[in-house]
């Protein structure tokens, strides 16, 4: 597959090297705190929490209560768009902080691997020339890519041109998770640590969004 970085052995540590934005590799706190800096406005809503939660939080007071606690622990889950802090109807009719319809701002879109092993994901996102602005190890199975999207105003657009266009065309066909492409997808959030005792780490951060392609 010619999107795939031709070195079989590119390692989590040479895209971490490669990141624009430089961070600590090991620093939970830090690397939560670099995510909502470089990608969100203070007055932004975001949610992070447990699966199951329903609050969302302005990031300002996230960033607050990041560099206050004297005990940081990282919120396992994040939605990477920003929401509207309103309550809005899911498909089922139930109202909810941060379903798709409350989403205020389609600017990311999410990918993970189910059936690829960890060393081709990482060829992936070293050769496949993306513009991924994060890249977070999930501390299970699969490296989790955050890609920019532009010029997405509306549900509509975004099922036309990210799901019908880069999801079901391009990146499903490849193995990327299809249900990865709603722009309210729960994913990993980079600082927590999982029950296995893995990090979800942090391992690129690129605001620009400039395509990712490791040299040969």
């Amino acid at each position: 597959m010619e999107f795939l970085h031709p070195n079989p052995e590119i390692s989590p540590d040479e895209l971490y090297q490669a990141s624009p934005v430089t961070f600590p590799a090991d620093d939970a706190r830090q690397q939560f705190i670099e995510v909502l800096t470089h990608l969100y406005s203070d007055h932004e809503c975001l949610f992070v929490g447990e699966r199951r939660d329903t609050d969302v939080y302005e990031v300002k007071d996230l960033m607050s209560a990041a560099t206050e606690a004297m005990q940081f622990r990282a919120p396992p889950h994040i939605i990477w768009n920003p929401l509207t802090g309103e309550l809005a109807k899911t498909y089922e009719g139930k109202d909810s902080y941060r379903c798709d319809r409350a989403v205020s701002d389609f600017r990311y879109a999410v990918a993970e691997f189910d059936e690829l092993d960890l060393k081709t994901q990482l060829r992936f996102w070293a050769g496949a020339g993306l513009p991924v602005v994060a890249i977070v190890y999930s501390g299970g199975k699969s490296y989790h890519g955050v890609m920019k999207v532009e010029g997405i105003r509306t549900k509509d657009a975004w099922d036309l041109t990210v799901k019908r266009t880069l999801y079901d065309r391009w990146l499903v066909p490849l193995g990327v998770d299809g249900s990865c492409s709603n722009p309210s997808r729960l994913s990993r959030c980079p600082g927590a640590v999982r029950d296995n005792g893995l990090k979800q780490r942090l391992i690129y951060l690129n605001p620009s969004g400039t395509p990712l392609k490791l040299k040969a």
